[in-house]
């Protein structure tokens, strides 16, 4: 998202000592989203966590990074 700094990892080539994998990860001070394949049907798999002071400030996160990633896949 605009003006967030984040960490971008890509499991292609097996990080942390795990083995390769179609997986993407953003990681930043208030969440991480976590790209990949599924394993079963011709779709993507997309997991949101967000941080906040409580569960509606999460959530508001995470809704708000669910309209960013909406921008690019519809």
């Amino acid at each position: 998202m605009d003006g967030v700094p984040f960490i971008f990892d890509d499991f292609a080539q097996g990080l942390y000592g795990l083995p390769k994998s179609d997986v993407l990860r953003f990681k930043s001070e208030t969440g991480r989203l976590i790209i990949r394949p599924s394993g079963t049907e011709p779709k993507m798999k997309i997991y949101l966590q967000s941080k906040g002071k409580d569960v509606i400030d999460a959530q508001e996160k995470n809704d708000k990074m669910l309209e960013f990633i909406n921008t690019f896949i519809k």
